[in-house]
């Protein structure tokens, strides 16, 4: 009885790079959408050259903040993903022991016998 692994979600420059040759519209809106800056005009008075640092800057922190969300994402499914790989061979042990009880209850999905099995343990 295994317990899935959980795919890692890519940071947006993974996310770029991998599926910058992509031609499927939404994808590839996405991928212009996080490439592209904002014009710089020819020329540019004072306020212009404001605004377009301001978007370069609002820009930067966005991708900086949806990074560090990804980051910490990973750090969890990557305890997840730890968890999984050492809980499993022993579940499979307690699982022998009990008869394949929780591999039953895990194919069945059967609610009462779940909280059943639930309450059992809270009891024990």
């Amino acid at each position: 009885m295994k317990m899935e692994q959980v795919e890692l979600i890519p940071t947006v420059n993974e996310y770029v790079q991998n599926n910058h040759e992509n031609t499927e519209p939404h994808i590839k809106a996405l991928v212009d959408d996080f490439c592209g800056f904002p014009d710089f005009e020819e020329d540019p008075d004072e306020l212009q050259r404001e605004f377009y640092d301001q978007r370069i800057i609002l820009r930067m922190g966005f991708q900086g903040r949806v990074d560090d969300i990804i980051m910490f994402n990973r750090y969890a499914i990557e305890q997840y993903n730890i968890n999984a790989r050492e809980i499993s061979k022993k579940f499979e042990c307690y699982d022998k022991e009990c008869g394949g009880m929780f591999s039953h209850l895990l194919a069945e999905q059967n609610e009462a016998e779940i909280t059943s099995a639930r309450l059992v343990f809270k009891i024990l």
